[in-house]
């Protein structure tokens, strides 16, 4: 590829809107409940219309999530080459608390006390990351203007995007 090709997509990608993941979206898509098909579509506009990155803590969720809900190997070992052929395909990346994420995570409490502490690290990371967005399926986070003028960060239903 041409060098000047190259640096057009890599302008292209980075000017894309960075969203941060829960691991609930991920989740839906191995419970097919409610919420499956707009989570669903939501992932397969990650890398086209999306960055995206996802925390330690959410891939820590998510692995929890896979082994208490997956009994049988192979269907674990299904699922973990799920989540690896998305962080792949959808170019996802990878995201970890700097020092500055906890100091966030006691501001998230006092601005809204109802947020649960692994929905405040996850937010606090998205924050600390500069997402734009922050997806989740959590009533007491979607839409929290509270949050959102404190931090400036959107959160959002997959379905809304």
């Amino acid at each position: 590829m041409k060098k000047k090709t190259k640096t057009k997509l890599e302008n292209k990608w980075l000017n894309l809107p960075l969203h941060h993941i829960d691991a609930c979206i991920v989740m839906e898509v191995f419970m097919e409940d409610k919420e499956y098909e707009s989570c669903k579509d939501y992932l397969n506009r990650i890398g086209y219309k999306y960055r995206s990155n996802v925390s330690i803590f959410t891939l820590g969720e998510i692995l929890m999530g896979i082994i208490k809900k997956f009994e049988e190997e192979t269907d674990r070992q299904e699922s973990f080459l799920f989540v690896n052929q998305l962080v792949d395909k959808r170019k996802i990346d990878f995201s970890s608390p700097q020092f500055k994420t906890y100091r966030i995570v006691e501001k998230i409490k006092s601005v809204e006390t109802r947020a649960e502490p692994m929905d405040a690290l996850n937010l606090a990371t998205a924050i600390t990351e500069n997402a734009r967005v922050f997806v989740t399926l959590d009533g007491k986070l979607v839409g929290n203007k509270k949050l959102e003028s404190a931090f400036g960060t959107k959160i959002k239903h997959p379905c809304e995007l």
